[in-house]
């Protein structure tokens, strides 16, 4: 009895995360405009920000990255909520640059929170980031630095 009732706790505690990150994933859907970026320690300003109409559009597990409602960048993405910070993932999916980028994120309510490495090659999860900050960093290849998007949901 004992047994069986530690297998089911254990079967209950591995699917929790899934059921987490899948719910997550379905929140995150719809179109995120950028309202706060921060790169090297440095805040962009909200004129930056406006000039380059930069928004994040979710559908399924794919996150496209738009200028003026041009995609620009194709992401696949994992989510690990058991993680703390929590997890995200991101796959390149253009022909021009291919590998991962380790990032942590943070959703609240109608507020998303991601802070990344840019070191898409090679794939080095030991860079992923584990606050929501960046810091000075060097411009020297490759990219070490981590970058910081607030982002807020837009009302559609």
């Amino acid at each position: 009895m004992t047994y069986s009732i530690l297998m089911l706790a254990c079967a209950l505690a591995a699917s929790a995360p899934a059921d987490e990150a899948a719910r997550t994933v379905k929140e995150l859907q719809g179109t995120w405009t950028l309202v706060e970026m921060e790169e090297k320690g440095e805040k962009a300003t909200a004129e930056d920000l406006k000039k380059e109409g930069v928004s994040f559009v979710i559908k399924g597990n794919e996150l496209l990255l738009k200028e003026h409602a041009v995609t620009k960048m194709r992401f696949s993405f994992t989510l690990d909520p058991a993680q703390s910070p929590k997890h995200i993932d991101f796959q390149r999916r253009d022909k021009t640059v291919q590998g991962a980028c380790h990032g942590i994120y943070s959703l609240k309510a109608e507020e998303l929170k991601l802070c990344v490495g840019t070191n898409f090659n090679p794939d080095e999860p030991e860079n992923r980031p584990q606050r929501f900050a960046t810091t000075q960093g060097s411009k020297a290849r490759p990219m070490k630095r981590k970058l910081l998007f607030i982002l807020k949901r837009n009302k559609e």
